[in-house]
């Protein structure tokens, strides 16, 4: 005879939305002594996930100028954002500033040791995913500029060895024309583009012209 399976009663909705809650609102506050005075700091133990999008938005962008990665500011960006999304800490300040508040005081330490581990190794895995993501798209896109240049090069020096078997044809057109005649290519050579010579270069080699004089090297009537 087949038995009944233990019936698990699910947890609810509304349960799992007060478990989330009381875990958003956990806080903690570190008492950080300033001369004579005392200042409070408030640290989450979690945030968002809107928050944590701005997070790592923020880190990962923050570590690239002019599409060069720098890796100092990788470190440097973290600690500031810790204290930005998880303290009560204003960080709308000079760049400076924050600087020297992660690296001179042990404000950071104090915060970071509030925080869960995992929470802060998540955020670390997720930035250095970003930032590996940005890397591949700017390699990515210098690829594609260095394949279209070497494409560009490839196609100017075959047009360039078409243009000098053409060149070689003419010369051996040049014999017996004479030297007056061929000043005066080179006097209207003078004035004309490189794409109007390389045409009227490559048109006679392609006719098999014979050259006897300079009109019809120039194409003058």
């Amino acid at each position: 005879m087949a038995t009944k399976e233990n019936k698990v009663d699910k947890i609810s909705v509304n349960t799992l939305k007060e478990i989330i809650k009381a875990e958003k609102s956990d806080e903690n506050t570190i008492n950080y002594k300033v001369g004579d005075n005392q200042v409070n700091i408030m640290v989450k133990n979690c945030i968002d996930k809107d928050d944590k999008v701005r997070f790592v938005r923020d880190v990962s962008n923050g570590c690239f100028a002019d599409d060069e990665y720098v890796p100092y500011y990788r470190e440097e960006l973290f600690k500031i954002a810790v204290l930005e999304y998880f303290t009560n800490i204003k960080t709308d300040t000079a760049d400076t500033m924050l600087f020297d508040l992660v690296n001179n005081t042990n404000i950071y330490n104090q915060v970071v040791n509030e925080i869960p581990a995992d929470t802060i190794d998540d955020l670390a895995i997720l930035v250095d995913d970003v930032i590996e993501w940005y890397k591949q798209e700017i390699l990515a896109v210098q690829k594609q500029k260095l394949d279209a240049a070497t494409e560009d090069m490839a196609k100017a020096l075959e047009q360039m060895g078409e243009l000098i078997d053409a060149l070689n044809a003419m010369t051996k057109s040049f014999e017996g024309v004479d030297p007056k005649e061929i000043l005066k290519v080179y006097s209207k050579l003078a004035d004309k583009d490189e794409d109007e010579i390389a045409k009227s270069v490559i048109k006679l080699n392609f006719d098999n012209k014979e050259i006897t004089n300079v009109s019809d090297f120039l194409g003058d009537d």
